[in-house]
């Protein structure tokens, strides 16, 4: 029968069972850390620009969450700083993207300089960076924009020649807002910083954000128009 031949063969049979729990034991630890890996690739890929190795624009939005949070708790007060690059494209269109790519990770390397251990650099995308500075109020906030400004206008040495490139930078210091709209209020300060002049720095205020406002519905306005061949 089944049962005494089992018995007859047992001595054999253990070890292979043994040796075949042992092996699937094994498939499940890989098959787990195959798994870890795998999500450790995919947060990054998510979650890091891959040039720069900088925060990306997902991340910062969590990270501005976060800090938001700690500023609450702490009673203290934190500023969000747009950096954008002053006409890179021409960087781009006439010495190449490898030139421009190298030139992104200089200013990576001069922002990370720029700002404390504790303070988060971000690339946005293209060529625009957010930082967001913990425990600062308005004074302390220029004082990091004006030595943004300042080490990002100094020569680049690429290609065997000196580039100049300038930046402009929007800021909010911290008012109660999400992540979302201290960006937005933020790129509605960059809107301005722009217009100014190359190299300069605007900080938000609520103004800032009617003008936008206004600026939309007249834009909305205009197409609206030029739809209906009303000029």
């Amino acid at each position: 029968s089944l049962l005494h031949w089992l018995k007859q063969e047992s001595s054999l049979l253990l070890p292979l069972l043994v040796v075949l729990f042992v092996n699937m034991l094994e498939a499940m630890r890989s098959h787990r850390l195959l798994n870890k890996e795998q999500k450790a690739k995919i947060h990054v890929l998510a979650n890091v620009d891959p040039l720069t190795q900088l925060p990306n624009r997902c991340a910062l939005h969590a990270l501005i969450a976060h800090a938001i949070e700690g500023a609450h708790m702490n009673k203290s007060s934190l500023a969000i700083l747009l950096v954008d690059l002053d006409d890179f494209n021409t960087i781009n269109d006439t010495l190449g993207l490898e030139t421009g790519d190298q030139m992104l990770l200089d200013v990576t390397a001069r922002l990370k300089l720029s700002v404390r251990t504790n303070d988060i650099v971000a690339r946005l995308g293209g060529d625009e960076f957010g930082i967001v500075v913990h425990g600062v109020e308005t004074a302390s906030a220029v004082l990091c924009a004006e030595k943004i400004l300042s080490a990002l206008a100094q020569p680049y040495h690429l290609t065997g020649q000196a580039l100049h490139i300038t930046s402009s930078i929007a800021a909010i210091i911290r008012v109660k807002a999400d992540a979302a709209s201290l960006l937005k209020n933020a790129g509605a300060a960059m809107y301005h910083a722009k217009a100014q002049a190359r190299n300069s720095y605007c900080q938000f205020t609520s103004d800032l954000s009617r003008d936008a406002m206004d600026r939309l519905l007249l834009e909305n306005q205009l197409h609206q128009a030029l739809a209906r061949n009303e000029f």
